[in-house]
């Protein structure tokens, strides 16, 4: 790919050099903020992967607003928004009129010098993304990016022409890089359904060959071999309620990584949980090897801890009852059949905040002999251990992809690269798919006990 014939010097921190020919402009001229409240609406989520869309849309769960929407700042589709996470993602566009938290900045295009679409891209390049973070309060967190100060920076603005030739040609390239990505999340997600089904089978029907099965008399488990018992649940495992010790830091439940200390979890994921600060005493000890109900129960299963600490008293705390190989439970309590089953005990399914002890109950357990629980549990994370193997190995390529997608983003919409002559052929889009956990949260009912 060639570079332009001539540059000059960026008169500005964030960029080095333009193509000569380029203009700048401050962005306080470009665009104007707005704040207009009190207007309904529908309410709207900032992702970093899917940009401002219709909350109901968006696929993974929101703490609501404690005081309402009166204070929410209305969105028209096609405004930008400064969201909490902008100092990580870059800047998101509206796809969707509507209102959105007051914590968050809306910008209105209001200069014929700027195509939308090319600053769409702009905002959410590599570059971009570190004058972001040069103008935020709180680097740490980044929540809050100050616009006064975002606003006084130069922004790159090619002819109307070129940045119409560099949205099609953005177009073109991401889509052909979002086609091989989608590929490669195809086979995590077969990849994925390998791991349910190693888990599901091993832990309801074992692993040695040739063993006489029997009817277990339960749904979810179907036929389990002769030598297994079946439990009632509260027989094998009690709730228990012990208070918070005053050493106890505070945890919190993940499906992604277990009962994790909050700041474990903070420092872990780059990013904020509001940490409770009121009726921490009613929280709940918790030891190493004890399992925990938490508010995503109903979608992932139970989580095992590894850890002291404490949790939420909305979380629900077990402990065995009976000698058990704590690994064969954390696989069973995480098995899709086990899951299933937790959910036909709950009458609020798409929340998951009714799960309590008396669901728990409700779902009949296998008991087997201690060195059969030890074989399944070794088993299946032998084999898990193959499958995380390739799934790091597609996982490494995907990243490698996006990389490369966002290092062609910034080295074209900043002039590094020259496409004004590249012909663009008839091609079908393919838009990034990608779903993540990545909205933001501005005010939750329960703060510091939302799951991670």
């Amino acid at each position: 790919m060639k570079k332009y014939p001539a540059y000059k010097e960026f008169t500005d921190i964030w960029l080095d050099k333009l193509p000569k020919d380029w203009l700048t402009e401050r962005m306080k001229w470009l665009f104007i903020e707005t704040s207009i409240k009190g207007v309904q609406g529908p309410q709207l989520v900032a992702s970093q992967h899917n940009g401002v869309i219709l909350k109901k849309h968006y696929e993974a769960r929101t703490v609501e607003a404690l005081k309402g929407t009166e204070g929410f700042k209305y969105v028209r589709q096609g405004n930008f928004v400064i969201s909490l996470r902008s100092f990580q993602g870059g800047i998101e566009i509206a796809h969707a009129t509507g209102i959105i938290s007051p914590a968050y900045t809306i910008l209105e295009l209001k200069s014929d010098l700027l195509n939308q679409e090319y600053f769409k891209y702009l905002a959410k390049s590599a570059v971009f993304i570190k004058l972001l973070q040069m103008s935020v309060t709180g680097i740490r967190e980044g929540q809050n990016v100050n616009y006064s100060a975002l606003k006084q920076h130069l922004i790159p603005i090619p002819t109307l022409s070129e940045q119409q030739q560099i949205v099609r040609y953005l177009d073109w390239k991401t889509s052909q890089i979002n086609h091989l990505i989608h590929g490669y999340e195809r086979l995590i997600s077969l990849l994925e359904e390998r791991k349910k089904a190693v888990i599901n089978e091993a832990v309801t029907k074992g692993i040695r060959k040739d063993v006489a099965m029997k009817d277990s008399g339960v749904e979810w488990l179907g036929e389990v071999p002769v030598n297994w018992e079946i439990n009632r649940a509260k027989w094998m495992f009690s709730e228990s309620k012990e208070r918070r010790h005053d050493d106890d830091e505070m945890a919190t439940a993940s499906q992604k990584y277990g009962i994790i200390l909050q700041k474990d979890f903070m420092e872990k994921e780059q990013r904020r949980i509001v940490m409770a600060d009121q009726n921490t005493e009613a929280w709940k000890h918790v030891e190493p090897n004890d399992f925990v109900i938490s508010l995503r129960s109903f979608q992932g299963g139970l989580e095992m801890s590894k850890i002291t600490g404490c949790v939420t008293w909305h979380y629900i705390v077990l402990k065995a009852r009976k000698d058990i190989y704590p690994e064969y439970y954390k696989w069973l309590f995480k098995s899709q059949g086990y899951i299933h089953a937790l959910q036909r005990t709950s009458d609020f399914i798409r929340d998951g905040q009714d799960l309590r002890y008396t669901n728990f109950e409700k779902v009949p357990l296998p008991y087997l002999p201690l060195d059969e629980q030890k074989e399944i549990a070794e088993y299946i994370t032998q084999k898990l251990n193959r499958i995380e193997f390739v799934l790091a190995t597609t996982q490494k390529e995907i990243d490698l992809l996006r990389e490369r997608r966002t290092r062609l983003i910034s080295d074209v919409v900043t002039g590094a690269l020259d496409v004004r002559d590249v012909v663009v052929p008839e091609y079908v889009q393919e838009q990034d798919m990608e779903v993540t956990e990545d909205g933001d949260e501005y005010e939750g009912e329960r703060a510091g006990e939302t799951d991670c």
